[in-house]
């Protein structure tokens, strides 16, 4: 018997976050973009979008790309139709990392123009990422993006051979929606800092994997807008916001 479709599809997805893991797992951090060319910080950025998301989209891509190959039947249109699917949502991460990448660079003038100023941007950021975290916007993106199904039978008057794309599109603004915050907070207190990327990418996962995940998003909030305080006075928040490595 043949495995399930929906299996078939997350294991690879799961496998490539466990990878992209790997390769941030190094020792350098810093503010900016850390010395790198624009294609080089893309990238990375990449890798670290995949790091994180990856897996929060499994569960969605699995229910979706079932009902592609039920509508396919035997044919292997499926197939190109989910490379659709994630053509679309990895154009919505790519624009995202044209924004974070002039992020990189204006947090690098600061840098060098007004250096003491960059522990107060950096709380500052984790202030406005604290702040949407409580927000009513960000709670009706979040029960959007927990509903994969009904957001599949939403979009299901879609035509055309870039009807999944189109969803992938919609599903990639969504999680912008939900986690530009969170990526701004990162890309804030220090780019490949391991520990606020696990600990951002674990929230992400379990406010959209969890359906009563609420009081861990106030949660997330109050901590974020306690530690956007806290970090221009504690430097072991923050290492790289105050050129620490």
């Amino acid at each position: 018997m043949d495995r399930p479709w929906t299996r078939g599809f997350a294991a690879p997805l799961l496998l490539a976050a466990v990878a992209a893991w790997a390769l941030l797992a190094r020792p350098e951090t810093g503010i900016g973009t850390m010395g790198m060319a624009p294609a080089e910080y893309l990238v990375m950025w990449t890798g670290m979008t995949a790091a994180m998301m990856l897996a929060p989209l499994a569960w969605f891509a699995a229910g979706y790309t079932a009902a592609i190959r039920r509508d396919c039947g035997a044919t292997l249109g499926h197939v190109a139709r989910t490379i659709s699917l994630a053509c679309g949502y990895a154009l919505v991460w790519l624009l995202a990392g044209l924004v974070a990448l002039l992020l990189a660079v204006a947090v690098d003038q600061l840098a060098t123009r007004w250096p003491a100023a960059v522990p107060w941007a950096g709380g500052a950021a984790l202030l406005v990422a604290g702040g949407y975290q409580l927000s009513s916007v960000k709670a009706r993106c979040l029960a959007r993006c927990r509903s994969p199904l009904s957001f599949a039978l939403a979009v299901a008057r879609f035509r055309g051979l870039l009807r999944d794309a189109r969803v992938g599109v919609l599903h990639g603004g969504w999680c912008v929606a939900c986690c530009w915050n969170l990526m701004a907070a990162l890309i804030a207190v220090g780019t490949m800092d391991l520990r606020w990327t696990i600990g951002l990418a674990v929230l992400i996962l379990l406010e959209r994997a969890w359906s009563r995940s609420g009081p861990l998003v106030r949660a997330s909030g109050f901590a974020l807008l306690v530690a956007g305080c806290l970090v221009p006075w504690l430097p072991a928040l923050a290492p790289a916001l105050h050129g620490m490595s």
